[in-house]
């Protein structure tokens, strides 16, 4: 299906994110060509002040992912590793949603 990409992002992201953020599309797009019968999806790549945004839609009416698919894991993992937030929305259509903060500080003490 066509799919539209939106990105918007003018500072350096660093290699790692870019390698998360391109694993997680792949598998974003995988999952909507094997399990989704969507005839359109959007791709968004956003900066804001202090997070990236990514969210991944397409229109499918056949939702039947389960939360501990493999892909849906792996993304979770990637995102957890970049210190980000992970969310799944089926209302209309897949939607996945994440943020990633664009700096973690390294704090010396722990909560």
């Amino acid at each position: 299906c066509p799919i539209t990409l939106t990105y918007d992002i003018a500072s350096y992201l660093p290699d790692n994110h870019t390698f998360h953020i391109i694993s997680i599309v792949k598998e974003a797009m995988n999952n909507i060509i094997k399990h989704s019968n969507a005839d359109t999806a959007e791709i968004l790549l956003r900066e804001q002040p202090v997070f990236y945004q990514l969210i991944i839609r397409d229109n499918g009416s056949d939702i039947h992912i389960s939360n501990e698919g493999i892909g849906l894991k792996s993304m979770r993992s990637r995102v957890q590793e970049m210190h980000g937030y992970f969310r799944c929305n089926t209302k209309n259509g897949f939607e996945i949603f994440i943020t990633i903060p664009k700096e973690v500080r390294h704090e010396n003490h722990h909560h």
